[in-house]
């Protein structure tokens, strides 16, 4: 809904560089932080998964910023379902001559780097990473997780706005998606394999691209076909999922042992001081 948004402003707005894309990119947020507070509230008040509420609103607003599009922002002349272009103003700058290497790889760069401050150097990352980890002892010390649940909400939906801006301002110059790009799934792989830490997201994402292009040459190049990538995915996450299972199997067991290991020691060592 925030590349819809984008393209509105982008079509509708006029002002100089770089002040348009500027706009675009606080309003995108805006936008994606109010979208991402619903989820957040649904949780709140009527204890639904925030990730489940997510998922099933992508496909409501993605249909509606379709309606918009075609209702008010469509090019009748382009024999195909898109927008009018969007003004040069509101372009993101390519960095690399002949590449869509644009300024808005720097951007996620950016919010890599002061998410992961925020997550592992501030007080309310302590509160998020307790809150997630044990909820109970965070609500024990006094941690309102009603609060953290929606902050992070919120953050997370301003940058997925970000992420739609971006992306509409730096590699298209009209709106045409047709079919939901599927990022939302992309999101999750990226952050099994960062184990939810902002600083690997990054190197995730690449890695991810990565096999991603290299499975399309070799479908091109050779009898290799790129439903191998599918089968990659797969294989990591189960090794990542795997990885946490038997840890926290691992944890279970290492309790049980020591609470046995004090049920015995606790009535020898009560024999002994009455001895």
């Amino acid at each position: 809904i925030s590349a819809v948004l984008t393209a509105a402003l982008a079509i509708r707005l006029s002002l100089p560089f770089p002040l348009h894309p500027l706009v675009i990119l606080l309003l995108a947020a805006v936008m994606g932080g109010i979208i991402g507070s619903l989820p957040a509230l649904a949780k709140l008040y009527f204890k639904a998964n925030e990730l489940v509420t997510s998922l099933m609103l992508n496909y409501v607003f993605f249909y509606l910023g379709l309606f918009t599009i075609s209702k008010y922002f469509a090019d009748r002349e382009a024999g195909t379902f898109a927008s009018l272009k969007y003004a040069k103003t509101a372009v993101l700058p390519i960095l690399v001559k002949g590449s869509k290497l644009h300024l808005g790889f720097f951007l996620a760069l950016l919010l890599a780097v002061l998410f992961s401050i925020l997550l592992y150097k501030t007080r309310f990352g302590y509160e998020l990473r307790l809150s997630g980890s044990n909820p109970s002892f965070a609500k024990m010390v006094g941690i309102s997780s009603s609060k953290v649940i929606l902050l992070t909400q919120v953050l997370a939906g301003m940058v997925a706005g970000l992420g739609g801006a971006v992306e509409q301002m730096g590699m298209y110059q009209r709106f045409n998606w047709q079919e939901s790009p599927s990022y939302a799934w992309d999101g999750v792989i990226i952050a099994i394999l960062s184990r939810n830490n902002p600083a690997l997201v990054p190197f995730s994402a690449l890695f991810l691209a990565y096999i991603r292009v290299g499975a399309d040459i070799m479908s091109r190049k050779s009898d290799v076909q790129n439903e191998l990538v599918a089968l990659i995915q797969a294989l990591l996450i189960l090794f990542v999922t795997a990885e946490a299972f038997l840890s926290g199997w691992e944890h279970r067991r290492e309790v049980k042992e020591s609470l046995a290991a004090t049920d015995t020691a606790l009535p020898a060592a009560e024999n002994k001081l009455a001895a």
